[in-house]
């Protein structure tokens, strides 16, 4: 499930509490103002009364705005149907939350002129790969089908590509100044056995236009995922905060 925190189950007590057992009603909830949400309590694993936390109030916020944007790239609902979020992973709904700041204020909308040139795009290539398939079995496709052009490839980025780097491996969180000694172990740890260990080096730059760029472009994005799950320590969220628009794992 999107919402099943590893670290606590304060959000899965609630809806138990208030029986949103299933996405439509668990939709109804969230589109309650973010005040309200904030004092629903509910009984917590030690049988006490409690709220939830301003993070899992974020998390409840985000999903009617992750339903929106995975439905504004998979096609119109009446053509394509409703995008089933059930099939996606809380690391795809984390990543998206780091890369959307501010979600109560600012949600992710839905966009019919963005649906319409996905599903157009995605039946397209489902077109050219069914055409494709076809050619490729007819007996004469060797002599009549030229070769494709070559293209300019970024294997630097595809190697990057091909590695696994869950964002479930990072679970030292930083809530006090006393905790940075423990977190700054860890997480150098971590990006070193995940390869992006040069986001924490604020002397690396790529050249400008290079391959490498485009590669640390791609781990700076999962590094800044990494702060905004992790940090939670006061001064710590101000700069992680301070940093919503340009998303710069380096910088922070």
């Amino acid at each position: 499930m999107l919402l099943a925190d590893p670290e606590s189950n304060d959000i899965v007590h609630l809806l138990r509490g208030e029986n949103r057992t299933n996405l439509r009603l668990l939709r109804t909830l969230v589109r309650h103002p973010g005040l309200e949400l904030r004092g629903m309590t509910f009984i917590n694993e030690d049988e006490d009364e409690g709220t939830l936390s301003e993070k899992h109030v974020e998390e409840l916020l985000a999903i009617e705005s992750f339903q929106n944007y995975m439905q504004n790239w998979y096609g119109p609902p009446a053509v394509a149907g409703t995008f089933d979020i059930t099939t996606t992973t809380r690391e795809d709904f984390i990543t998206f939350m780091g890369q959307h700041s501010d979600l109560e204020n600012n949600p992710v909308l839905p966009d019919d002129d963005l649906m319409i040139r996905s599903y157009e795009m995605r039946t397209r290539a489902q077109d050219n790969n069914k055409n494709n398939l076809s050619r490729s079995n007819s007996p004469r496709s060797s002599r009549s089908t030229p070769p494709p052009p070559p293209t300019n490839m970024n294997y630097l980025l595809v190697q990057y590509n091909k590695e696994k780097r869950p964002l479930s491996d990072y679970t030292q969180h930083l809530k006090a100044v006393k905790e940075w000694s423990e977190f700054d172990r860890q997480l150098k740890a971590l990006t070193h056995a995940h390869g992006v260990e040069k986001v924490l080096d604020e002397h690396y730059s790529p050249a400008l236009g290079s391959d490498e760029e485009e590669v640390f472009n791609k781990m700076n994005a999962l590094m800044y995922t990494v702060f905004v799950k992790l940090v939670t320590e006061t001064r710590g969220l101000r700069i992680v905060k301070s940093h919503k628009d340009n998303m710069d794992a380096q910088e922070i």
